[in-house]
């Protein structure tokens, strides 16, 4: 064929030796490019291209399949066209852009997807496992990159925020909420001021109440040992206010004295000090006054006499005074009451020797005494020798006078020798040292005071043998039992794992799909029998061991030589059935219906006539035997 520029080459359908045109250009040198080539080309369709390096720069279109086992740089826009929804790579916002509902999907679930739904940006994690995202700090903020919503960090703290402001922060001992919390409800003690009311049938409540109702009844205790007492008084401002007090108003309980830098208005009763004042008015005994201004003579006569002493008020005067013998008549020269006799009461107050003039009385308390009234006994120490105790009133009431501190333990306690010499105390008390907990305790040496000592010689945590109904919450420490109830709360001496002897399997972990082995006080351990048909046996060195799958149509025989003890094998064949017991007759299938190899150094052998189907085959080994009677 003649040679021919390109631009009068033709298409063909069918290259040859004959399509194949040389392209010849006079010159030292030669320069052809596939852009040189395309511009003098025609259109030219193929079914299958192979080539080493293809650039294209105009439009391609491919019909099929696209391989390539190279590098493809594509150095403009690329569309990805899906079923629905389609995926551009914008060369202008060197961006890979999804449209709504056109998926990033990663995993064989698929198990991850992200996109956009139009009318939100999508995450979904629905295959194996969860959604992690790793990173030392992770930071959730708005869509302007200027707010913080939520900051995770690494051995630190999470914060939770609100118009970019921290409300909510953990800390290692816990979390700190600044603001108001609001909840329907709360376990344990709150610490801090409360908006609200407070209810439930136990906890304390510390802080300060922003509202709180009037009460109604005031329990007050008896301070009458107190020097210097500070009365309250409430304001004259308007709102919930507290009472007020100073230093400048103070009462004495023990004496009835009340002292004040000053007073406005009358005083009525005994004033001791100065009064000053441009206006008002003082009823009573002066504590302190000038002379009399006329001094007087002071004498006593009638049945009491005494001479005259001269009195005129700047000193103190002395009466010697003498008694008339029978001048004083009981109720004819004395007015009110007067003991004529004393006389006792059956199991309250014995008297003797009452009744006569000059007879000294004795009063005293009989064996058995019985009180109608309350009964009050001031002192350091009330003692109590009786052998039984018996108290009516339902609730004991303990530290009567402990209302200004939590200093005091409140409880009980009692002593017992368990050597014959050393005294040991045993009880049970509220530690005020130990967040008010309620301690059983025994063996301890040192006899308690206002506490006890937890530190002291012997001490040691008593035991509580109880049945309990209904929850418990908190702490427990130790192990618990019953049929039925709940246990709320963390075992305090619980670590990892809980051992076999605590009721626990003493591991972290087992097997999923797993039968657990015991193994004494060791932990327990699991098997996997995720797999279908495998058996689990013993193989007589502790352990179980497990047992393979067997083939289609074998069955478990005894064998003594396996590990187990046990083997998968084929069936015997079936034997006749009648009335003798003995096995004679024994049964074969006459059609073959799916392919069997004889086992080698074996014959076997079957009553015909035996009909192999088509397609099943036989195989005899060489050198082995099948016999057809």
């Amino acid at each position: 064929m003649a040679t021919k520029k390109i631009s009068e080459l033709t298409t063909t359908t069918t290259p040859s030796s004959s399509a194949l045109f040389p392209i010849v250009q006079d010159g030292t040198t030669l320069a052809v490019t596939l852009a040189n080539v395309a511009a003098n080309m025609p259109t030219i369709s193929v079914a299958n291209l192979t080539a080493d390096t293809l650039a294209v720069t105009n439009n391609a279109t491919v019909g099929g399949t696209l391989g390539v086992t190279g590098t493809s740089t594509l150095s403009d826009d690329v569309t990805f066209t899906g079923a629905a929804y389609n995926v551009l790579w914008d060369k202008s916002d060197n961006s890979l852009e999804f449209a709504d509902n056109a998926k990033a999907v990663f995993g064989a679930g698929p198990d991850l997807s992200i996109y956009h739904d139009g009318s939100n940006s999508v995450i979904a994690e629905t295959g194996t496992g969860g959604l992690a995202i790793l990173s030392s700090i992770v930071s959730i903020e708005n869509a302007a990159a200027n707010e913080t919503m939520a900051t995770f960090t690494q051995n630190g703290a999470v914060s939770l925020r609100h118009d970019n402001t921290e409300k909510f922060v953990t800390t290692s001992a816990g979390a700190t909420v600044s603001g108001t919390l609001t909840a329907t409800a709360f376990t344990g003690n709150l610490t801090g001021n409360v908006t609200g009311n407070t209810s439930g049938s136990a906890g304390s409540c510390t802080g300060n109440s922003a509202t709180a109702t009037t009460s109604t009844n005031v329990t007050v205790a008896d301070e009458s040992t107190d020097t210097t007492c500070f009365p309250l008084f409430v304001t004259a401002a308007t709102g919930n206010l507290p009472p007020k007090s100073g230093s400048n108003l103070a009462f004495n309980s023990g004496t009835g004295a009340l002292t004040a830098t000053s007073f406005v208005g009358n005083l009525t009763g005994n004033v001791t000090g100065n009064t000053s004042g441009s206006s008002g008015s003082t009823t009573g005994n002066a504590a302190t006054a000038t002379a009399l201004a006329t001094g007087r003579e002071i004498s006593l006569a009638g049945d009491v006499t005494a001479s005259g002493v001269s009195f005129d008020g700047t000193g103190n005067i002395s009466l010697s005074t003498t008694i008339a013998a029978n001048s004083v008549a009981l109720s004819t020269d004395t007015t009110g009451n007067y003991i004529a006799a004393v006389s006792g009461t059956t199991n309250e107050i014995s008297v003797s020797g009452s009744g006569s003039e000059g007879a000294t009385a004795t009063i005293g308390l009989p064996d058995d005494v019985t009180i109608a009234g309350n009964l009050t006994v001031n002192g350091t120490t009330t003692s109590v020798d009786t052998t039984n105790l018996e108290v009516e009133d339902p609730l004991i009431k303990l530290a009567k006078n402990n209302s200004a501190a939590d200093s005091l333990d409140i409880g009980f306690y009692g002593l017992y020798d368990t050597s014959g010499s050393q005294d040991l105390y045993s009880g049970l008390f509220r530690d005020a040292n130990d967040s008010g907990k309620y301690k059983l305790f025994k063996d301890l040496q040192v006899e308690p005071t206002t506490t006890v000592n937890t530190s002291g010689t012997g001490y040691a945590t008593g035991t509580l043998v109880a049945t309990f109904e209904g929850n418990i919450t908190g702490n427990v420490t130790g192990n618990t039992s019953g049929s039925s109830g709940s246990c709320t709360g963390n075992a305090a001496g619980l670590s990892s794992t809980l051992a076999v002897g605590s009721g626990g399997t003493g591991a972290t972990s087992l097997t999923a799909n797993g039968a657990l082995i015991g193994n004494g006080t060791g932990a327990v351990t699991a098997v996997d029998m995720s797999t279908k048909g495998k058996l689990l046996a013993g193989d007589g060195s502790g352990n179980p061991s497990t047992l393979s799958v067997g083939t289609n149509t074998h069955v478990l025989t005894a064998d003594s030589s396996e590990a187990t003890g046990l083997k998968w094998a084929a069936a015997a064949a079936a034997g006749a059935t009648g009335a003798g017991g003995d096995e004679v007759f024994v049964e074969n299938e006459r059609v073959v219906t799916t392919n069997y190899t004889l086992s080698s150094n074996k014959s076997a052998m079957c009553v015909g006539p035996l009909t192999i189907n088509t397609g099943v085959t036989v195989t005899i080994p060489s050198g082995e035997r099948l016999v057809i009677l």
